[in-house]
Order: C-alpha cells, then sequence, then structure tokens
C-alpha cells in the first residue's frame, strides 16, 4: 500500500509539472509576450518590439475589440518606445532573433509584462473590455494570465543575449538568421522611397448604397472622412467623382474588366487611389425632454487598389452625442466622433501592410500604341523586366500592347527606364511620349 501511495503521488507530480509547462513554453512558467519590431538601427527596432510586446498583453487583457477601439489613445500611453518600458520587466527581455537586412533591422523578443501597472492605466482612462471590466477589482485583468502565442516565424536558433546591453550593433546576422522571406533586395534608397510613398498615400472613401442605410447620413459620413484626409494634408477624392464615374462610365467598366474586378475598385484605380476605404454605419437617434441625442457605430474596411486585398477592417462605436438643433445632428455629431477616433487606427493598419506589399513596386499602367511586330515587343519586355520588379501583359496587339509594370519609383523613373532601353532598339528609337496622368502612361511606337 505505502508503494502504490508512493507511485501514485510521482505520478501525479509528474502530470502537475507537464500540465504547467504545457500553459506557456517559458522556462519558469510565468506568462511571455512576444513583439516583433523593424526599424533603421537595432536600438529602434528593440523599442518596437517592446511596444508590440506590450499590446500583446493589452489584447489578452481587454480583446481585440476594445484594444482596436482604443488603439490610438492606447499607442502613446502604452505602446509607444517612450511609454513601453515602464510595463515591461525589462531584465526579463529575450531576443529570440535579431537580423539586418539591406540596413533595416529585425528584432524578436519574449518578455514579462507588468500587468498591473497595465490595469491601472488601462482603468485610469476607461478603457474596458475582457477581463479589465468597470468597477472590477484591480488584478482581474492578469488572472489566469497566459501569455501570447510563440510566433511562427520565429527560427528554432540559439537565443541571443537577455540583457539590451549585451546586443552588438558590430555582430552581423547569421545565415540561418536570413530566411526567405527576411532577404528582401530593398536598398536603402529605395526603402525611403517606399516610406515616403505609404506617408503620402491617396486614399478612396465609399459606402455601399446598397446597404439600406440613410444615404443622407452615409455621404455626411464620407465627406466627415474626406474632412479628416484633408487635415491631414493628403489629396482628398471628392464622392461626386465616385458617383459620376460610376454612373457614366458603366459600360466602359464592363468592356475594359469584364466584371473580374468590382466596379470600386476599378473606379478606384481611375483616380489613383492606393487604398479605397469602405464605410459602413448603424446609427440611431432619441428625443428626450426636448433634448436630441446621436449615437453611431462604424466600420471601415480598407482594400489595397491594385489587388482587392482586405488591409484591415476598424469598428467603432461612439458614445452618446448631444445636440440642441435636431437628432440629424446630434448623430452627424456621433459620425464625426468615430470616423475622428477610427481613421488613424484604420490608415496605420494600411500603411503597414503597404510597407510590405510596396517591396513588389508601385503598379503603373503603361501602353504603347501602334506594335506591329510582337517579337519586337517580346524583347522590349524582358529588358525592361531587368530594369524593373515585374512586368506583366496585359493585352496585345498590332494596334496596342498594354502592361502592368512595377517599379519602385516614380512615373517619371518609368519614363526614364523606358527611354533608356528603346534608344539602342532598332525600331523602338522613336518612341514618343503620348500623355501620362496619374499611374497611367502612354507612349507611341512611331511604326
Amino acid at each position: 500500500m505505502k508503494v502504490f501511495k508512493t507511485a501514485a503521488l510521482s505520478v501525479s507530480l509528474i502530470l502537475i509539472l507537464f500540465s504547467c509547462a504545457t500553459v506557456q513554453e517559458t522556462s519558469t512558467g510565468v506568462p511571455e509576450y512576444y513583439g516583433f519590431g523593424q526599424a533603421d538601427s537595432m536600438v529602434q527596432a528593440l523599442a518596437q518590439a517592446k511596444g508590440a510586446a506590450v499590446r500583446e498583453a493589452v489584447l489578452e487583457m481587454i480583446g481585440p475589440a476594445s484594444e482596436a477601439a482604443h488603439r490610438e489613445e492606447l499607442g502613446k500611453l502604452l505602446y509607444s518606445p517612450e511609454a513601453a518600458p515602464a510595463f515591461l520587466k525589462n531584465e526579463t527581455v529575450e531576443v529570440l532573433r535579431r537580423s539586418e537586412v539591406s540596413g533595416r533591422w529585425n528584432m524578436e523578443i519574449a518578455v514579462q509584462a507588468d500587468l498591473l501597472a497595465i490595469e491601472k492605466v488601462l482603468r485610469a482612462n476607461g478603457v474596458f473590455g475582457g477581463k479589465v471590466a468597470p468597477g472590477g477589482s484591480l488584478g482581474d485583468g492578469s488572472k489566469g494570465a497566459r501569455g501570447s502565442d510563440i510566433p511562427k516565424t520565429t527560427p528554432e536558433a540559439q537565443p541571443a543575449e537577455a540583457s539590451d546591453t549585451a546586443l552588438s550593433a558590430e555582430e552581423g546576422p547569421s545565415t540561418e538568421e536570413e530566411s526567405a522571406e527576411e532577404v528582401v533586395s530593398v536598398t536603402p534608397e529605395e526603402r525611403r522611397f517606399i516610406l515616403s510613398y505609404v506617408d503620402r498615400m491617396t486614399y478612396m472613401v465609399y459606402f455601399d448604397d446598397g446597404s439600406g442605410q440613410d444615404p443622407f447620413l452615409m455621404e455626411a459620413a464620407v465627406g466627415i472622412a474626406n474632412k479628416y484626409l484633408a487635415e491631414q494634408g493628403l489629396p482628398v477624392i471628392d464622392q461626386d467623382q465616385i458617383v459620376r464615374i460610376k454612373k457614366d462610365q458603366e459600360i466602359a467598366y464592363e468592356e475594359q474588366t469584364g466584371e473580374d474586378v468590382s466596379i470600386i475598385q476599378w473606379i478606384a484605380r481611375k483616380l489613383n487611389a492606393d487604398v479605397y476605404i469602405e464605410l459602413d454605419a448603424v446609427t440611431r437617434g432619441e428625443t428626450e425632454n426636448g433634448k436630441y441625442y446621436g449615437n453611431a457605430n462604424i466600420t471601415l474596411k480598407l482594400f489595397d487598389t491594385s489587388t482587392a486585398t482586405l488591409l484591415g477592417s476598424v469598428p467603432y462605436n461612439s458614445p452618446m452625442t448631444f445636440s440642441a438643433s435636431s437628432e440629424f445632428d446630434a448623430v452627424v455629431n456621433a459620425l464625426q466622433s468615430s470616423i475622428y477616433k477610427a481613421m488613424p487606427m484604420a490608415m496605420n493598419q494600411a500603411k503597414v501592410y503597404m510597407q510590405k506589399a510596396l517591396e513588389r513596386g508601385v503598379q503603373y499602367d503603361l501602353l504603347i500604341q501602334n506594335t506591329p511586330d510582337s517579337r519586337l515587343m517580346s524583347d522590349f519586355r524582358r529588358k525592361l523586366r531587368k530594369r524593373v520588379r515585374d512586368v506583366r501583359t496585359i493585352s496585345a496587339s498590332a494596334e496596342e500592347t498594354r502592361y502592368e509594370v512595377y517599379i519602385i519609383g516614380t512615373i517619371e523613373d518609368l519614363e526614364d527606364a523606358i527611354y533608356d532601353i528603346t534608344e539602342s532598339m532598332p525600331g523602338l528609337e522613336d518612341i514618343e511620349l503620348v500623355y501620362f496622368r496619374g499611374k497611367s502612361i502612354t507612349f507611341d511606337t512611331g511604326l
């Protein structure tokens, strides 16, 4: 009997130890959060990784919806390079991966977070959700914390030193650290172009007129979003242009695309938008004791104009807003409050995606008129491909040939590349520019 009890106790201890080990794959059993950063210096990349780790802790505490709704203020309070270290146990930082590619540093870390300190900030600023509920006792958000999932991109390589001071700028990346995903041949000059391009992207905002929502309110919502963009110094596409093109050029859309792309994506391309935003809203107005109140629950969905890829989706629900004049004004106030909160978060999601997507290049439409010699145009395409990121033939005939060209540069850079190529190509040495506008450029071979 004594032997049986001893064996049972041993089995119990093994089971307990195993269950603790599987909760979180760390050496201490304490929840860890993973963060990734990328910047021009190792120090900046580490600071970004710390902010990302704090965000992982916040996501576990309040949930994705609440975090997305308050991301702008949380970014300043918790995620910024200046704020994040105060909410981490910096002595536990473990660098899982670091590498330098084309002048850009990548850093991935695991670190323990000060969950109580984070929760104090959340409660003090009225940010609730998930485990952090109004009126709850401090510490609710840290109960049952498990940490964030181990990133799939993390290589099983020997970890670097844990302390920040142990990171040496003289150390270069090992061959094992340079995965195929990381090794992207983007020069520092191209990287600067991409960052500059992303900061001045053109956004097109529209609403689905078949959604059943009040069109007057939705037009007001689009106008508010465009006002926000104008205040940021960005080009604004007037919604009247969208309506006019949609009404007057539907036949051209069907002829040019065969409806392979949506009409909104086609319009966004024609108007040279880099990103188009679909705005949806559910509004509510009420009158009480002669006072008018409004509420707006909005969703912004962002798409890459080139590919129609969904870049992000940002929901926001406004608090009740007041107007002394009408319910309509109260609802418009609620729309403005929601849109001005959601737009910065939506644009940040778009910028993060586009920085990566533009490593393939900016897409331009190239049309060359009078192309009767197919072999000559094939030779031209091969030579052009060596000067740009990619070239795709869309259509070809004796009258004209259309291409999609991807280049990390402006349309003027593409024009210069074409002149450089054709000046040594018999048959194309007299090629002339017909016109260019936005992201479309047309040449005539003169043949």
